[in-house]
Parts: structure tokens; C-alpha cells; sequence
């Protein structure tokens, strides 16, 4: 008799045991592998491609339904895309333009987010480029803005960075100084 409610205390131990290892790893997953795909996920616009950023055919890997908020997306341009609206990037978002980006409307880009435009590379925004307190703009290429060039926030924060001199960054309003 004692040796069988040995074996059920250690049986119900045990399975005590396993059930608690096995939330463990759920949560694990929920947290940790789960967020690895989704801060990690990219979408690149076809290489020698004309297209509109909202057509999931202009994009590798098909993008079904390309947003115009960007939230922890990396976004390359290789190709001619053209945005029919506005565009914002938010939560560690970063764009890069390797060819031709056209926005028809504002282009913003909040804390802590980046915009590269390398050699060659044109982006264009018919409207308004708003910037926040810590964004990074590397322009080696072409940055041409036909509305005013916003800083919210500290001026003194945030970066902009080109290895081209005179520097191709273009405004059609106002820029803050600073």
C-alpha cells in the first residue's frame, strides 16, 4: 500500500513537472521565437520593376496587403515604385531606396527609424516629410521634397548623413534650422 502511494505522489509530481515545463515552453515560443519573425520580416520591391507600392504583385515576397503604416517592416526599393498616399513608419521601421520612390503625399518617419537612400537612389515626396526626435537619414542619392521639411522635437537629435558633396537633398518649403 505504501509503495503504491509512492508511486502516485511521485506520478502526480511528475506530471506536475511536465504541465509546468510545458507552459514554459509555450511562453517561450509566444515571446521569443514568435517576435523573431515578426521584428524580422522585410519586404523588398522587384528589381527592375515599375509599380505601385500598393499592388502585392510589386513585391518579393508578395506582400498581400502593402500598408502605407509601416511598423517593424525593413522595406527596400529596388525598382520605380509609386505610393498613391501618404506613408508613415513607426516601431523601428526602415526604409531603404536602392532606385526610384515616389509618395504621392507626406512621408513620415517617427522616432527611431531609419531612411537610406544609396548612390543612385531618388526619393521623392509630394507633400510633406516629417521627421521625428531621433530619426537617421543617410542620403548618398537623391532626396527631393515638394512640401516643407518637418523636425518634431528636439532639433538637436536625429541624424542626417551623406557622403555626397554638395548634398542632393531638395525642399520645396520650409526646413528648420538648427
Amino acid at each position: 500500500m505504501a509503495n503504491l502511494l509512492s508511486n502516485n505522489l511521485f506520478y502526480q509530481i511528475m506530471s506536475g513537472i511536465i504541465s509546468h515545463f510545458k507552459h514554459i515552453i509555450i511562453l517561450y515560443w509566444i515571446f521569443c521565437l514568435s517576435g523573431q519573425t515578426l521584428f524580422s520580416q522585410s519586404f523588398s520591391s522587384k528589381n527592375n520593376y515599375t509599380g505601385n507600392w500598393e499592388t502585392s504583385t510589386s513585391w518579393a515576397p508578395i506582400w498581400l496587403v502593402p500598408q502605407t503604416d509601416v511598423s517593424v517592416f525593413d522595406i527596400n526599393i529596388s525598382g520605380y515604385i509609386t505610393a498613391n498616399s501618404s506613408l508613415l513608419f513607426s516601431l523601428g521601421s526602415k526604409l531603404t531606396v536602392k532606385d526610384t520612390l515616389v509618395i504621392k503625399g507626406n512621408l513620415t518617419i517617427n522616432d527611431n527609424n531609419d531612411l537610406k537612400i544609396e548612390d543612385n537612389g531618388i526619393l521623392i515626396v509630394w507633400g510633406d516629410l516629417t521627421i521625428s526626435y531621433d530619426t537617421k537619414i543617410e542620403s548618398n542619392g537623391y532626396l527631393i521634397v515638394t512640401g516643407n521639411i518637418i523636425k518634431v522635437g528636439d532639433v538637436n537629435h536625429g541624424k542626417l548623413k551623406s557622403n555626397d558633396n554638395p548634398v542632393k537633398v531638395f525642399g520645396g518649403g520650409t526646413i528648420p534650422s538648427g
